[in-house]
């Protein structure tokens, strides 16, 4: 019996989960006080419990058990009313949509720079086109000549023994057997006048100078002239033959007076004078 007591006094168990062992029954600690068997039915556990429903986890805090959100929540939504208080302001003054400009600075936009409009060239009008017509007039205002013309044969050139001696000392003669005045001549045209002591339609015929405009009015419209040279007197012997005068120049206008010396009284004038034009424009 003793040996069975030692037996049962030297068991020891071991707890896994303890940092040591524990001797069994040691008689140095109480023992556990033991329910009686009637009061272990009353407080056996039943085998079934009611069932809960599972809620599930809960997560979070309930409102307001969170300090953190009480002042610093009211400060929030402070700021935030402010802000749309501003967009809104801005929104109302701006004279345009801030959403689809991008700015909420106002940008004037400067007018467009104006545009030179070219004034337009001036129309230049054409040249009349004067056909071939007998001359009626010529004026050279330079010298204070308005005179008329007069046709000239190759008749009366033959019947004056080869020279041309105009009618009149107011008129010129116009030689029918050189060129025609027109837009488009073929030939040179020639005119003569008087010179004398007295009153003669060419008697300033030497004072004019290269640039002086003569017009010759004809039958159908006027072609100007502008004078390009005087020749040195030229012998009327001569004359004929001189072929700065006898050349056959379309456009051309050769005007031919008597040339008198300043004490040549009343002696028979020798030579010519000799004014050369060039045809410029059909005017009318």
């Amino acid at each position: 019996m003793g040996r069975g007591w030692r037996g049962a006094a030297a068991r020891r168990t071991c707890n896994p989960r303890g940092p040591c062992c524990r001797v069994a029954g040691d008689a140095r600690r109480p023992s556990r006080p033991r329910l009686s068997r009637s009061l272990s039915r009353r407080l056996t556990v039943p085998e079934t419990l009611p069932s809960v429903p599972w809620r599930g986890p809960r997560h979070g805090r309930r409102v307001g058990t969170d300090p953190r959100r009480g002042p610093q929540r009211r400060r929030f939504v402070t700021l935030a009313a402010l802000l749309a208080l501003t967009v809104s302001a801005l929104s109302a003054s701006a004279p345009f949509d801030l959403a689809s400009s991008g700015s909420d600075v106002a940008v004037e936009v400067p007018d467009p720079a104006p545009v030179a409009t070219p004034e337009p060239e001036p129309e230049v009008e054409a040249p009349l086109v004067v056909p071939a017509a007998t001359p009626v007039r010529v004026l050279i205002p330079a010298i204070g000549v308005d005179a008329p013309i007069e046709v000239y044969t190759d008749a009366m050139v033959a019947a004056a023994d080869g020279w041309i001696d105009p009618t009149t000392h107011d008129v010129v003669s116009w030689w029918q057997g050189g060129g025609t005045p027109s837009s488009d001549p073929d030939n040179t045209v020639y005119l003569y006048g008087h010179v004398s002591r007295l009153e003669a339609v060419f008697n300033y015929l030497h004072s004019v100078v290269p640039g002086t405009e003569v017009t010759v009015v004809t039958e159908a419209g006027e072609i100007v002239y502008v004078v390009q040279e005087v020749l040195e007197p030229v012998g009327k012997e001569a004359l004929p033959d001189d072929p700065r005068i006898n050349a056959q120049v379309p456009g051309r206008l050769v005007l031919i007076g008597c040339y008198r010396e300043p004490d040549q009284g009343r002696r028979r004038t020798t030579h010519n004078i000799v004014v050369i034009a060039h045809q410029v424009d059909s005017a009318k």
